[in-house]
């Protein structure tokens, strides 16, 4: 996965708190050097570090942090749940059933089954959308556009997807329509567990996927588009179109081609 290192970027893009420059030990045993905080919840702190950055869920602080940062158990649980059902309805993303025997269902109680998901776009932004439909709409879900990464590509920082906290997201564009959508996440600890998660819940959405390494997990929609899951120095998921992006690498090898006569 191509990793787009953002933390200076975000670390400027947001206000500074009090909090900064502090090495901490949580009570699982994780050590965070350099801790700036950027971002404050009821039930986690999110940090930059110099490893990259983590979410911290406030349970595992030490009392004198917790103290610093108001941690109330019961408003901890409420949040947690909240951004979870905020996060699987704007994603799309089915959260695990108690019950494993019954289907998964999208938000109207509909059965979601594997020939009926089809991948439309990314965050609501559909596939073939231009740049600046795409810019628009990523401004809407809290990222912060940081500039053109190769030629038509947009990359944002900030925001967060799937419950964690996101180093960049990068969008590709073929002739001006969105093709594909890579996010990176900041390298952690939690990284398997990470991956763990987010493949379970595909899962239970896109239906039986295809692992062809052990790090890597592929979901073939019922439009021919496919989703990558990938935990190798950090997880990453990529959902791509499959029209546009034969489009665009048939012009690439067509360029080579051309190039090589």
């Amino acid at each position: 996965m191509t990793k787009l290192h953002m933390s200076i970027i975000l670390a400027f893009a947001v206000p500074l708190l009090p909090v900064f420059g502090e090495d901490w030990t949580t009570t699982d045993g994780k050590t965070y050097q350099g801790v700036k905080v950027v971002k404050i919840e009821a039930d986690c702190v999110t940090i930059l570090d110099s490893d990259g950055g983590a979410r911290i869920e406030l349970a595992k602080l030490p009392p004198d942090l917790q103290k610093r940062f108001n941690y109330d158990p019961d408003k901890a649980k409420a949040a947690a749940q909240k951004r979870e059902d905020d996060q699987n309805k704007s994603q799309g993303v089915v959260p695990a059933n108690d019950n494993p025997s019954e289907p998964p269902r999208d938000s109207s109680g509909q059965i979601l089954t594997p020939d009926k998901v089809a991948l439309e776009g990314f965050l609501e932004i559909h596939w073939g959308s231009n740049s600046e439909e795409a810019k628009k709409t990523m401004s809407e879900k809290g990222f912060t556009f940081v500039g053109v990464g190769k030629p038509d590509q947009l990359v944002f920082s900030g925001g967060s997807f799937a419950n964690e906290p996101v180093q960049s997201v990068t969008l590709s564009f073929f002739k001006d329509q969105l093709f594909e959508a890579e996010v990176d996440f900041p390298k952690t600890d939690d990284d398997d567990k990470t991956f763990a998660t987010l493949t379970d819940a595909y899962t239970r959405k896109y239906g039986v996927r295809y692992t062809p390494q052990p790090d890597t997990a592929i979901w073939e929609c019922k439009d021919g588009n496919d989703i990558i899951l990938i935990n190798s120095n950090g997880v990453g998921v990529v959902y791509s179109n499959k029209s546009l992006s034969d489009k665009s690498h048939a012009e690439d090898v067509s360029k080579v081609k051309s190039t090589d006569l």
